[in-house]
């Protein structure tokens, strides 16, 4: 698990007008339920907005599917719908001790306990906005969970957590975003000459579009970009020995997704 604390200069993003709509409207793309509690008043309202509007810049901008240059000009742009590397959104307004805790900080010690929105996005996440060591491949961080505890007021990540497997959040959670994702799986064939990738859902009409990755010199290059084919969408790949891993890339409204690491020996 990667945790942090972000710098405001860093992470400051300008106050947008969001779509958040309260008492039974929904949020920000539409998709999935309206952030709970009766009676929140404009002031709380576009605190909300600021809030999602960072917790969707913080994410286009860790986008794994596009280079770092893209993902920032996306970052810029991403105010009024979640990012394809998105696939579910869950939020809870909470004061930031709190917050700390459900994200595996329960003895943080924070000068102001102020109010916070938590934030916490399932799908697939590169860590770029922040300052970070290169793991040990010297990849950037992937991740499938990012927490991020934003200042309503002010639109500022303060708090992140990268992880492996979602947490249960507590308080008055909210649903923004439930999206289909596909599944990507990565396997050697019987000789062990070749990869086998394998995408779910079967789509007899539409296939899906892959980037193979291999490690080279420590770091994580793009090998072969390919399409799935019939019914099942399997594909097949000659590769030379090495550590390569695939990635189904976002469409027809199914987030994408990534298959773990497969060690290729010839």
């Amino acid at each position: 698990m990667k945790k942090g604390r972000a710098t405001a200069a860093g992470l400051a993003v300008a106050a947008v007008a969001v779509a958040v709509v309260v008492n039974g409207a929904s949020v920000a793309d539409g998709t999935g339920a309206a952030p709970a509690g009766q009676g929140v008043g404009p002031a709380q309202a576009r605190g909300l907005g600021r809030a999602v509007a960072a917790a969707m810049s913080v994410a286009a901008a860790d986008n794994p599917f596009m280079t770092a240059s893209k993902a920032e000009r996306a970052a810029n742009r991403a105010s009024t719908e979640w990012p394809s590397n998105v696939s579910s959104v869950r939020m809870v307004p909470l004061p930031r001790s709190s917050a700390l805790a459900q994200m595996g900080e329960p003895d943080a010690v924070v000068g102001d306990d102020q109010e916070m929105v938590l934030f916490q996005m399932v799908g697939e996440f590169s860590l770029r906005v922040y300052p970070h060591p290169p793991d040990v491949d010297g990849a950037p961080i992937n991740s499938p969970v990012l927490l991020l505890a934003i200042d309503p007021d002010s639109g500022d990540t303060l708090d992140f957590s990268m992880r492996q497997e979602p947490v249960s959040l507590t308080g008055d959670v909210s649903v923004l975003l439930n999206r289909r994702t596909s599944r990507v799986s990565l396997d050697t064939d019987r000789s062990r000459s070749k990869l086998k990738v394998d995408v779910d859902p079967d789509r007899a009409r539409r296939d899906y579009s892959l980037t193979i990755y291999r490690v080279r010199h420590g770091k994580w290059r793009v090998f072969k970009k390919l399409t799935t084919t019939g019914a099942r969408d399997l594909g097949k790949v000659d590769a030379p020995k090495g550590t390569y891993r695939a990635i189904s890339l976002p469409g027809a409204k199914l987030a994408g997704s990534s298959s773990g690491n497969v060690r290729l020996r010839k």
